[in-house]
């Protein structure tokens, strides 16, 4: 494992106003450490090749395209609590043998950690950005608790995710005369955004036969309605070369 701040692509986590006591904490438990590069590349691979497809909230070629620069411009750059995030959601997807070399004696346990160092890093509030905890959160309710759990964690996490994005606005995007003057990139991440949180939802609530978490019918059939498809198409770019 290495400190995130060796990655250029990361930014670092706001904890001017963390208690020291908390800092050293969320370090005990390794919160801010990530795989070295090699394994890190190979979770991300993953990543990209299994949850990506179905749940496109970033832009793969953006990504790579910050990947490999040493000083990659911050609109591009991600935050520790969604790469945490990505790890545990490409964890199922990882050879075992990779998982052990981590320190793990299964993929059950490193998702475990991953999830806990996720959200760990969430409750401490360190993720300033309300799209990155929207996105962190999505990725989140993969979560499955054991089977003996009264909690819906999943659940949880949809609601949190969701709040996030309606705190940026995301689910108003088609108010032209007040998100003209966004850049056509951040505009794509918010639309982006929205709709995968449509798709979280109405697949959980699928097996389970639960009502809508969000009302998503409701707020897709409103008058000001939901943004289109554009730019939801997810960027298969070559894979990232060391």
């Amino acid at each position: 494992m290495v400190v995130y701040c060796s990655y250029s692509f990361i930014t670092r986590a706001d904890v001017f106003y963390t208690p020291v006591q908390d800092i050293e904490f969320l370090n005990s438990e390794g919160c801010f450490e990530l795989p070295a590069p090699i394994i890190l590349d190979q979770f991300l691979r993953q990543y990209f090749t299994n949850v990506h497809p179905l749940l496109p909230m970033l832009n793969e070629q953006d990504f790579w395209d910050a990947r490999s620069r040493p000083d990659p411009p911050q609109s591009k750059m991600l935050s520790l609590l969604l790469v945490q995030a990505m790890l545990f959601a490409a964890c199922s997807f990882m050879p075992l043998k990779t998982i052990n070399r981590l320190g793990y004696d299964s993929i059950r346990s490193a998702r475990s950690a991953f999830y806990r160092k996720s959200k760990l890093i969430y409750d401490a509030s360190l993720e300033p950005s309300k799209v990155a905890t929207a996105q962190a959160a999505l990725l989140l309710t993969y979560w499955t608790p054991p089977l003996k759990a009264d909690s819906k964690p999943n659940t949880r996490w949809l609601m949190i995710a969701i709040e996030n994005a309606r705190r940026c606005q995301a689910d108003r995007l088609s108010d032209v005369s007040q998100f003209s003057l966004l850049p056509t990139s951040e505009k794509s991440t918010l639309r982006r955004l929205w709709w995968c949180c449509i798709i979280r939802d109405l697949w959980l609530m699928q097996p389970s036969h639960w009502p809508s978490t969000s009302s998503m019918r409701a707020l897709i059939c409103r008058k000001t309605q939901a943004p289109g498809l554009m730019g939801m198409q997810p960027s298969y770019s070559n894979a990232f070369a060391l």
